[in-house]
């Protein structure tokens, strides 16, 4: 992985992160299904987000939809 992230485009970082599109969106109805509105809008829209979204596809890979669900939940 590179050191030179670019976080500021978005969908460079998700490919440097290995997230592809349809793990994104997987993660992204996780989101939208646990959280609320203006939480999952926060969560998603932080420039933090495809570092964040790599950790939850991590964990999706090793425990299933049901399981990241649960850790977004407790974010809560």
């Amino acid at each position: 992985m590179s050191r030179d992230l670019g976080l500021g485009d978005r969908a460079k970082a998700l490919g440097q992160f290995g997230v592809n599109r349809l793990a994104h969106a997987a993660i992204l109805g996780a989101v939208k299904d646990v959280l609320p509105v203006a939480e999952a809008g926060l969560l998603v829209g932080s420039c933090q987000w495809p570092l964040l979204a790599h950790r939850m596809d991590r964990i999706r890979d090793h425990g299933g939809t049901c399981l990241l669900a649960a850790h977004l939940a407790g974010l809560g």
